[in-house]
């Protein structure tokens, strides 16, 4: 009850004259045992009127003992504000305290970590005597109490014991799943506490019970699970990460979301809410995990390898049939699958592990892979490291190292790989030749006006326009967009509500997929032509440029020849219509931009493992190029890339792939030529005859790719 609520009596009065007094003495402290004493009068004042079961003042009284407990006061402040704690709590009796936890709990949460030993067991005194009976009524406030408990778990320390069991016992008082729940939020919340929570999870997680009568563990939300360990996989400390994915190993095999395990196996995730965790959630959590990968830390990768291959061992989690023998989730589950579909198609000289693989975690991969390239800020890291544009390629050049794991995620994701190289190059070209020409013009103007600000270029663009000379507005702004694109994405201008804007067009965000981004970029270079702005092409690049080729160098450095360039093959006759019907490419420009389309299936492994997900668009849509884009990027592995000069490419993969191409376009012209012949009633269902030509810019392309070629072959022709 407030104060207004109470007695008016004589009796009630002078008690609330009695705390207003004592809490007068507060305010002339002029030093900490000014404060013992004014706490000492408070708590006397308290003891005398213990009969009125209540406490007046009480924000002011709450405000007061938080400031007494301060870190930076000493242990003997502290101990005495415990002391007036515990005679308030004796004083109001159990269902007033929490009631008004909210008021006390603030200060009385935050003193474990900070205070010295001798604080601490009259601080856990208080925890079990007077909030661990309230039970269920601390779910309010538990948060809040759980946050303050967890520093208590530090290893090594003499509490640390103690903590623990505290731990344990408000977990029986407010329920497992709560506990749980609120814990796993915490992680999201509060890095750092990170580690004692997941250390806390992994001590509590039994290995010899099954999974189903531990599925408290989990919490009562899934997806407060799956996004905290989200953050726990990108977090900045090695233990975090190593504890999340032991977590993961234990109690989160990868082909739980699948529909294909024996019918006997329980899923322990139908206890929370009645809600399992679906393909959505893995290929969140897969996507974090690559972070990992950026690490190179040998141990983390392997635990995210065995993770995917399903290669954890297992004691007693699944059956107590398993008569202790020692067995891994892809054995125990590969064992039981009865699809004869997919039993079909595994090879006989693959293990479980390679099998578990491409059932269940190959497709999911593949997915995390295809985000990471369209968008390399996805990944959960708190911090900058290098460039941003070269997290795709140090995460396939961790992943490559696997080869069973890397030929699949090849054969599905090359091509996006080369079409981001490509593209990413042109882009940080962009950016390198927009600030030089933006510095250049900057000390040009810098005369002008001295007093223009960045705040004034954003908020006030008419008077930049007035100030600033014709065309210097749009140049300051793509400096400003490309230095703003380094900056978090909760920092940048964009996210702010402040859209930059080049003529009318809105510039998009950096962390939108990379071929949306590309358009923006085209419309700015031709912008800037129509204001006869010129962007040379011959500025030496920075660091980042030469950095980025050196990356990408890397990656592809690891990919076998033969491979590498039977791909090109495939994928230019595909383009030709040679291989499969053929489809209809309408041709605008050159500034062409690939087409996003949902595939069925992206490979022959995948599909297999198709029949048993349900996707629930899930997926991101994988890529189409046009021919003129292929043969641009073409022309750019060959002048950027050093991929000419692997092993036997001069001397072989060139010489043939220019045969390939000379006999394609010469069954293109043949093809014509018979359908010009024939009847046209063939093509009444496809539309005219013209759709099926090739148009002049993709003749032009073409040509211009061979003439490339035949250059390299020529060169090594010379020197022999």
């Amino acid at each position: 009850m407030d104060d207004l609520d109470l007695p008016k009596d004589a009796k009630y009065k002078s008690f609330i004259a009695q705390v207003d007094k004592s809490l007068k003495s507060f305010e002339y402290s002029t030093e900490w045992a000014d404060l013992i004493s004014a706490l000492g009068r408070l708590i006397k004042v308290i003891q005398s009127n213990t009969k009125c079961g209540y406490v007046p003042r009480s924000f002011v009284i709450g405000k007061r003992l938080a400031q007494c407990l301060h870190p930076a006061l000493p242990a003997g402040v502290h101990c005495k504000a415990l002391e007036c704690y515990d005679v308030i709590f004796r004083t109001i009796g159990p269902e007033r305290v929490a009631y008004d936890l909210y008021v006390y709990g603030p200060g009385l949460f935050a003193l474990l970590e900070p205070s010295a030993m001798t604080v601490k067991s009259p601080l856990f005194d208080i925890y079990e005597e007077h909030l661990l009976p309230l039970g269920k009524l601390l779910h309010p406030s538990f948060l809040g109490l759980l946050k303050g408990l967890l520093p208590g778990l530090e290893p090594g320390a003499e509490f640390s014991e103690r903590g623990n069991r505290m731990l344990e016992m408000f977990s029986s008082s407010v329920g497992s799943a709560f506990f749980y729940t609120c814990l796993w939020e915490l992680l999201i919340r509060c890095p750092s506490i990170r580690q004692y929570g997941i250390s806390f999870i992994l001590n509590h997680l039994n290995k010899r019970k099954s999974l189903d009568s531990q599925s408290y563990i989990y919490g009562l939300d899934k997806n407060i699970l799956v996004e905290s360990l989200c953050c726990l996989f990108g977090d900045s400390v090695l233990l975090v990460q190593r504890d999340a994915l032991d977590f993961v190993l234990l109690a989160l095999p990868i082909h739980f979301y699948s529909k294909t395990t024996s019918k006997t196996e329980r899923n322990p995730f139908q206890f929370i809410n009645n809600k399992s965790l679906t393909v959505k959630d893995f290929a969140m959590l897969c996507t974090a995990s690559l972070s990992i990968l950026l690490r190179r830390d040998a141990s983390l990768n392997r635990r995210l390898f065995i993770w995917l291959k399903g290669s954890q061992s297992v004691e007693g989690m699944v059956v107590d049939s398993l008569d202790n023998q020692s067995m891994t989730w892809a054995d125990i589950v590969m064992d039981k699958v009865d699809d004869k579909h997919v039993l079909a198609l595994n090879d006989k000289n693959e293990n479980n592990s390679q099998r578990y693989f491409k059932l269940y975690s190959q497709i999911i991969l593949t997915e995390a892979v295809r985000r990471l390239i369209y968008n390399p800020t996805c990944l959960p890291i708190p911090f900058i490291e290098r460039s941003i544009s070269e997290r795709p390629f140090r995460v396939l050049v961790g992943l490559t190292d696997h080869p069973d794991i890397a030929h699949g995620l090849l054969d599905n994701l090359l091509l996006d790989i080369m079409w981001y190289t490509y593209e990413g190059y042109l882009k940080l070209r962009w950016q390198t030749t927009c600030c030089l020409m933006n510095s250049n013009q900057i000390n040009k103007s810098s005369h002008r006006d001295s007093t223009l600000t960045i705040s004034d270029l954003v908020n006030r663009p008419s008077l930049c326009d007035k100030q600033l000379p014709s065309n210097m507005t749009n140049l300051i702004k793509d400096y400003i967009l490309i230095r703003d694109s380094a900056k978090p994405s909760s920092l940048r201008i964009d996210n702010q509500g402040r859209n930059l804007e080049y003529n009318g067009t809105t510039l998009v965000d950096r962390e939108d997929s990379l071929p949306s981004n590309d358009s923006n970029i085209n419309k700015i270079s031709i912008q800037h032509s129509n204001n006869q702005t010129t962007i040379t092409t011959n500025t030496t690049t920075n660091n980042v440029v030469d950095e980025f080729l050196r990356t990408s160098h890397l990656f592809f450095s690891n990919i076998s020849s033969e491979f590498l360039w039977k791909f090109i093959e495939n994928q230019f006759t595909e383009l030709l219509n040679l291989s499969s019907a053929i489809t209809v490419n309408t041709i605008g420009s050159m500034n062409i931009h690939p087409n996003k389309i949902m595939s069925s299936s992206s490979s022959s492994s995948s599909s297999s493992s198709s029949s048993s997900i349900e996707y629930d668009n899930w997926q991101q849509s994988s890529l189409k190029l046009s021919l003129i884009q292929w043969c641009s990027i073409i022309n750019f592995f060959l002048n950027c890339l050093p991929i000419d000069m692997y092993p036997n490419v001069r001397s072989l993969y060139l010489p043939h792939l220019i045969i390939h191409l000379t006999n394609c376009l010469v069954e293109k012209l043949r093809v014509n030529c018979n359908l010009h012949y024939h009847d046209q009633s063939l093509l009444s269902q496809e539309g005219s005859f013209s759709e099926y030509k090739l148009t002049s810019l993709e003749w032009a392309s073409i040509i211009n790719c061979l003439d490339t070629i035949v250059h390299h072959i020529r060169e090594v022709s010379l020197l022999i």
